[in-house]
């Protein structure tokens, strides 16, 4: 089969808690158009590890399989683990949202995807990942005044000369936080180990109220990176340029339709199997964002009826 020009081939991907989701695209006549579409479920870190552990096993029956025996914490049973298991839930992290647990790299999942790429004639697209929970985490901040009145007072300062302050060293405007006071709000906020250089700030402005930011926290360890790592040392080229989060993506998208001027209201619901995300515009700006976990059949009439 012919082979396309690699510039003109992308392979999206979204990756969600249960689901590795892809779209080959190509460029014709200025736009892109859908060449193929791919959605391939995804192991967590547990199921892998409980695979391993079955094929560990796999060869045994019968006798031998009667023959092995597995015994922890001695001849007094569990006692010696007590401690370590106080403080142990089911669901970890996001048992507010259903307990998602940690996902290992998509590997396998992207390896196929490129297989049939190569097989379309499309044999090194570039990849671009739009990643959300629980392989990131979103957290709401509203930031002290505190700074930002002392940040207020030092420009007074250097407006009467009474202090230098370089380019670098420049205040905010008023109502305007830096990265700087961000990032030690994120730190007081959230306890979990997170790359400050990969974290994003998103502004939410909320008519009449404290302006708010919706923090983009990629987990650790990065799983594109590492799956990317592993696919190289299989000998597969992959170029990956962008790396987004889903609430970044849908925020750009929105600012890219609609006009600067426009005045009307706008909510954007994106439905899923494990959340739903609800963000709310007046004109192009973001003025509400919630993760809401979805409805199960577990859930009380109540909070259906709620929700």
């Amino acid at each position: 089969m012919k082979k396309e020009a690699q510039s003109q081939a992308v392979l999206g991907i979204a990756l969600t808690a249960s689901n590795v989701v892809g779209v080959l695209m190509r460029s014709s006549g200025g736009r892109f158009e859908i060449v193929h579409r791919f959605n391939k479920g995804r192991e967590t870190a547990q199921s892998m590890a409980a695979a391993a552990g079955a094929n560990a096993f796999a060869g045994m029956s019968g006798e031998d399989a009667s023959d092995f025996s597995l015994t922890m914490g001695g001849s007094s049973g569990m006692s010696a683990f007590d401690d370590d298991f106080d403080d142990l839930s089911i669901g970890g992290d996001g048992s507010e949202l259903g307990g998602e647990f940690k996902k290992g790299p998509f590997t396998r999942q992207l390896r196929e995807m490129l297989d049939r790429c190569a097989a379309l004639g499309y044999d090194m697209p570039l990849v671009a990942v739009a990643i959300a929970p629980p392989d990131l985490e979103y957290v709401d901040l509203e930031p002290s005044t505190v700074a930002l009145d002392a940040k207020k007072a030092d420009a007074k300062k250097a407006e009467k000369g009474k202090a230098k302050k370089s380019k670098k060293d420049k205040a905010p405007k008023p109502g305007q936080f830096d990265r700087k006071t961000l990032l030690k709000t994120l730190k007081a906020d959230f306890r979990n180990e997170y790359d400050e250089g990969r974290v994003h700030f998103v502004p939410v402005h909320a008519p009449k109220r404290r302006k708010r930011f919706v923090a983009v926290v990629p987990q650790e360890p990065d799983v594109v990176q590492a799956t990317v790592t592993e696919l190289r040392t299989d000998d597969y080229r992959v170029a990956t340029r962008v790396l987004d989060s889903e609430l970044t993506l849908y925020v750009e998208m929105f600012r890219r339709v609609v006009p600067a001027d426009e005045k009307r209201h706008t909510a954007v619901v994106r439905v899923g199997a494990e959340d739903t995300l609800l963000l709310m515009f007046a004109g192009p700006t973001l003025i509400h964002f919630e993760r809401l976990r979805s409805i199960t059949t577990y859930d009380t009439p109540e909070k259906v009826c709620s929700r």
